[in-house]
């Protein structure tokens, strides 16, 4: 809200949440920890492959694991998971396949998994191996 607006209506609270950019960055550090703890282990964060990216990419033993991590503020509206559509998975296929043809060509086995975090009442981790 600006400082101007504050200083004609002195009484309107201002909320100090987390904006989406800030809201979307802790949500993939906490991916990376829950990741971590799961024993699996973290390669990259925001890897950009021409115009794609992808979240993070991780090796859990001989398989290699692309992320797409939504965070939302709540689930009021919708679930974060659903928030990744047909054309985010489509992109995020070619993504990875180039990753793999760029820096992993001796890969096998891989998947495309989602990591959902919901904020609020508290922070709730929803894991989906083999998303798509």
């Amino acid at each position: 809200m600006a400082n101007w607006l504050l200083k004609i209506f002195p009484f309107i609270e201002i909320n100090r949440e987390l904006a989406p950019k800030d809201l979307g960055k802790e949500g993939e550090n906490e991916a990376v920890r829950f990741l971590k703890n799961q024993g699996l282990k973290v390669v990259g964060t925001n890897i950009r492959i021409g115009k794609y990216e992808i979240d993070l990419v991780a090796r859990d033993d001989e398989e290699l694991v692309f992320v797409e991590v939504k965070t939302c503020r709540n689930d009021k509206w919708s679930y974060p998971e659903d928030k990744v559509g047909y054309k985010k998975r489509k992109n995020l296929r070619k993504a990875g396949k180039r990753y793999i043809a760029r820096y992993a060509p001796q890969t096998k086995y891989f998947r495309f998994d989602i990591v959902a975090i919901t904020w609020e009442p508290s922070v709730s981790i929803h894991w989906i191996k083999n998303a798509f």
